[in-house]
């Protein structure tokens, strides 16, 4: 990501000697789906998104998230987890429900996961913003002499 250099070194830092934290630089597809189907949740601490593709990925998997409550993230629907922004006290109690309640919140996340799929499935995207690039573009005849 932009702009991120300076605070992925002072996690790094913060993290030194805590054995429990694992920072998991930026993985290829494969492995990252490998890692993502394999975790209790996804977390995202985000204070801005347009569409989440990251978030849309995790879902589709059926991995539960816990989001930061953004415009971006509120656009998946409401019966997700969400926890105010800067509220880590908030965020600690998502996560430490999820830890309590795994079978409950993949459960549900399982739901979701079929909403995602449905909502946003990238055939359904991806054919008429094709259709709309394969299509001849004609100038008008007004802007005909300006433009050529």
């Amino acid at each position: 990501s932009s702009y991120t250099e300076d605070y992925q070194n002072f996690l790094h830092e913060l993290a030194a000697n805590d054995e429990r934290i694992i920072f998991i630089e930026s993985l290829k597809r494969e492995r990252l789906f490998t890692v993502m189907r394999n975790a209790i949740a996804l977390a995202s601490a985000s204070e801005d998104e347009g569409m989440p593709i990251t978030i849309l990925e995790a879902i589709s998997l059926g991995l539960p998230v816990i989001l930061s409550d953004i415009s971006g993230h509120r656009e998946l629907g409401d019966d997700l987890t969400y926890f105010n922004l800067y509220d880590i006290a908030q965020l600690k109690k998502e996560m430490q429900y999820v830890l309590k309640n795994t079978k409950k919140v993949k459960a549900a996340a399982k739901l979701q996961q079929k909403i995602i799929i449905n909502d946003y499935n990238w055939d359904d995207i991806a054919k008429p913003i094709s259709d709309i690039y394969r299509q001849d573009i004609v100038a008008p005849q007004s802007l005909g002499n300006i433009l050529f």
